[in-house]
């Protein structure tokens, strides 16, 4: 489950290096747990790796990346996020903050790797077929 909030006219993304010493950059999120629904996981993922409560979230998209294994990645839009509780990430967790603007949050999808692959072949055809706009509303609306 992914979750990409947005404060005011910007995206934020997360720079983050797991315990294992992995550093990425992408969006926040993790696992559903047992008896969670994809809305109250997205909801306490933003909550414990920023800080931060969304005045609205809505789901943008359920991914399906593997045919023989049930896997969904739900893409949630965390709209007019508050501060609101300091982070509490995960032992040898670290996560920072980076807000940016909407040109740089594409950039950052079509040069990263870290970021969902599946996501960034969206915003690619979103480019080809001339609709990205169309999502950039979908994240600023109000």
């Amino acid at each position: 489950m992914q979750v990409i909030p947005i404060v005011g006219d910007k995206i934020l993304i997360s720079k983050e290096t797991q315990p294992d010493g992995w550093a990425r950059r992408s969006f926040f999120g993790g696992r559903i747990e047992p008896c969670e629904t994809p809305l109250h996981a997205a909801k306490r993922e933003l909550l414990e790796e920023t800080g931060l409560v969304a005045r609205k979230l809505t789901l943008y998209k359920v991914s399906e990346p593997y045919q023989k294994i049930i896997w969904h990645i739900y893409f949630f839009i965390a709209h007019d996020c508050k501060k609101v509780a300091e982070q509490k990430l995960d032992n040898g967790e670290k996560i920072t903050m980076q807000e940016v603007s909407f040109c740089k949050f594409i950039k950052h999808i079509q040069t990263c790797k870290s970021f969902a692959a599946e996501f960034s072949l969206d915003v690619l055809k979103m480019k080809l077929n001339g609709t990205l706009n169309k999502f950039k509303q979908k994240l600023f609306k109000k």
